[in-house]
């Protein structure tokens, strides 16, 4: 898998398929790959309807060319480009996240075993039955690594951020967050995600580095909000 970077202006530099950059996690028990279960659906969706769904029909539904549906269906293609497989597994009434990765556990639980408050000292908690849920597939999760000290010490040369990308409507949903963006002008940015004071369709961008001023009216394709942090 190519790595994906982020360099010293907080910018990211995708490889050139950005389906790259989906976390591929292996795992030993899974027989099937993501083409055995877009047949699967594929065929799912073909007898539950009373019309009878085509390969040209998930084309047309999906808006992935007809030619690599067919390629896809066929197990021809070990890896589509983009945002593809979201598309078709939409298109398929499916999750990206099964189509992906198939039947794993979505989450585990980690014990809360304190707090932290004033003076970067943390306090244990009185009960040992708190836990915290950490997800494990996001829809469209992304990896990418971090180059450069521009955003230190919120992260740092080597940290890998985990994220996963939001579209439309759902953009409004990583207010607030630091997240991975592209504008709709293809700019590739990390940034802090603020709502615009002009439209409910445009945000404002904040820099880590505070002696940059905020980026204003800013047209979003998608947001990705940070959701985990692997240190280097």
């Amino acid at each position: 898998m190519s790595d994906t970077l982020l360099d010293f202006n907080s910018t990211f530099k995708p490889p050139e398929f950005q389906s790259g950059m989906a976390v591929r996690i292996y795992c030993p028990h899974m027989v099937t790959t993501w083409n055995d279960r877009l047949r699967a659906a594929f065929e799912e969706k073909r007898k539950s309807g009373r019309e009878r769904f085509t390969a040209r029909m998930l084309s047309d539904v999906s808006g992935v060319p007809y030619n690599s549906v067919t390629k896809y269906l066929k197990g021809n293609t070990s890896q589509p480009r983009g945002d593809r497989v979201r598309r078709l597994a939409e298109a398929l009434d499916h999750t990206e996240q099964w189509i992906r990765y198939g039947d794993q556990p979505e989450s585990f639980a980690v014990r809360l075993l304190g707090w932290v408050g004033a003076a970067e000292s943390w306090h244990p908690l009185d009960s040992e039955d708190e836990y915290v849920e950490i997800s494990l597939y996001d829809e469209d999760a992304i990896a990418l690594e971090v180059r450069g000290m521009s955003m230190a010490p919120v992260y740092n040369p080597g940290d890998v951020i985990v994220c996963s990308r939001k579209y439309g409507h759902d953009i409004s949903r990583a207010i607030g967050k630091d997240c991975v963006v592209q504008t709709t002008d293809g700019e590739l940015l990390v940034k802090k995600l603020l709502r615009d004071s002009s439209s409910s369709k445009l945000f404002r961008l904040r820099s880590y580095n505070t002696s940059i001023e905020d980026r204003e009216h800013v047209a979003l394709e998608w947001a990705a909000p940070v959701s985990l942090v692997k240190r280097a």
